[in-house]
């Protein structure tokens, strides 16, 4: 830092004393040696220029950055925008299954059906197994139903009670060979009868899954209580 004039008035009083002592000394009378130590102390050398600090340092940072860093961190933080979503609502529980409205009951009316609606899959004398029957043929069972065919002939032509409505009027429909879904076993309601025609007849009745057997073998597995033959 810059000396006060005291100080400099003081330097340049111990310089000329010393200059004074060293001509004494040197036997020097005529004041040069004098004259240098006075200029000396009257100039004094500058003091050593401060080496600028390294780049990259805090000190010689930009006033402007820090400012702004400063002012960056002393802004208040924005609230969160991922705050927790309000919890949903609990999901309504399921209506017991006794509660659930019951399947429309059967009325009784009459249900025109054909032998393509008792189709199921099976091999020609395959053994047969119920799980082989589709669910709309099951849901048939115990509806009147009005089917279409022709009556197996049989040694009677009048006052038929039983017979076998069959799909059509080849001997493949009953027996070794013919397909169990291709025949209907027909029972009268007491008091009726019906008689033997040579063309298709329609019955009506309700229908049943019975199995019909001889011996060991599976020969029919529907039924119908025959209510009328239209011939």
């Amino acid at each position: 830092m810059p000396r006060s004039a005291k100080q400099r008035t003081t330097a340049l009083t111990a310089a000329l004393a010393a200059a004074v002592l060293l001509a004494e000394v040197s036997g020097c009378g005529d004041g040069a040696a004098v004259d240098v130590a006075v200029a000396k102390a009257s100039n004094p050398a500058p003091p050593p220029a401060e080496s600028p600090a390294p780049t990259g340092s805090p000190v010689s940072a930009e006033p402007d950055a820090v400012a702004e860093a400063s002012a960056e961190a002393s802004q208040p933080s924005e609230p969160s925008t991922t705050d927790a979503a309000p919890s949903a609502e609990p999901a309504s529980e399921s209506p017991p299954a006794n509660d659930a409205e019951p399947a429309e009951a059967y009325d009784g009316r009459l249900l025109i059906k054909s032998f393509d609606d008792i189709k199921f899959d099976i091999e020609p004398d395959a053994p047969f197994f119920r799980e082989m029957l589709t669910e709309p043929i099951e849901d048939l069972a115990g509806k009147r139903i009005r089917i279409r065919g022709w009556i197996l002939p049989t040694f009677r032509n009048r006052g038929i009670k039983q017979f076998v409505l069959v799909r059509d009027n080849q001997e493949c429909c009953f027996g070794p060979g013919a397909a169990l879904y291709d025949c209907i076993l027909v029972e009268m309601l007491p008091g009726r009868t019906t008689e033997f025609s040579t063309k298709s007849v329609a019955v009506e009745g309700r229908f049943a899954i019975e199995e019909f057997r001889l011996g060991d073998r599976v020969m029919a597995i529907y039924k119908l209580e025959g209510e009328k033959v239209d011939l």
